[in-house]
């Protein structure tokens, strides 16, 4: 997944952590005379008659000017998220972990060290259907699955359980309703596994 970041604010080296004074001039119309969301649909088209298709790219506007709250946004060098790490080894002490990924970063693989799981890479092209695929190879009456992207939707709606993510980088409509639950939070949706009580809860009919 190529990731697209589109900065809506003054910029400021990343390693400066503070919060910049702005110029009040900055948001009359003169100085912004297109929208928020018209910079975005600007940016897509001219992507898109680029080439690069709609599934290969994700816009994320972030606060540009406050660089101490990036890691909230956007996947900072493939980062995991605080908590994910030890909750994957907790789990891979009760049920096999697959990780699926692009790797856009190219270290995802040293990110997990550690973890009792299997690493698969998911190459360029139809990813949703290299997923969903992968989870039928399993056994989807057996998977439990998790994600937030376009290219989670058919994995998510193949397997026995479905965990959609809306982080901060927002969740895809066709992941959101492929799901059986909707979490905000990666660390949350792991934690329905490792607290199974609390799926009882949630899909109690």
């Amino acid at each position: 997944m190529i990731t697209v970041h589109i900065g809506l604010g003054l910029g400021v080296p990343v390693n400066e952590k503070r919060i910049v004074d702005v110029d009040i001039n900055r948001s009359n119309v003169m100085a912004n005379p297109l929208t928020y969301f018209e910079r975005l649909v600007m940016i897509r088209e001219v992507l898109l008659e680029a080439g690069m298709a709609q599934e290969e790219m994700t816009i994320t506007p972030f606060p540009v000017t406050m660089p101490e709250l990036y890691k909230y946004y956007l996947p900072l060098d493939g980062e995991l998220m605080d908590g994910v790490k030890a909750r994957l080894v907790r789990l891979a002490g009760n049920m096999r972990v697959h990780v699926l990924t692009a790797d856009t970063f190219g270290h995802a693989g040293s990110r997990l060290e550690g973890v009792d799981c299997l690493f698969h890479l998911i190459s360029m092209g139809d990813q949703a259907l290299a997923k969903a695929e992968y989870v039928k190879g399993l056994g989807a009456q057996n998977c439990v699955s998790v994600g937030n992207g376009r290219n989670d939707a058919l994995m998510l709606e193949a397997s026995a359980l479905g965990i959609g993510l809306i982080q901060e980088e927002g969740g895809a409509v066709s992941a959101l309703t492929s799901a059986d639950i909707i979490c905000v939070n990666i660390n949350h949706a792991l934690d329905l596994l490792l607290f199974p009580l609390r799926l009882t809860v949630t899909m109690r009919s």
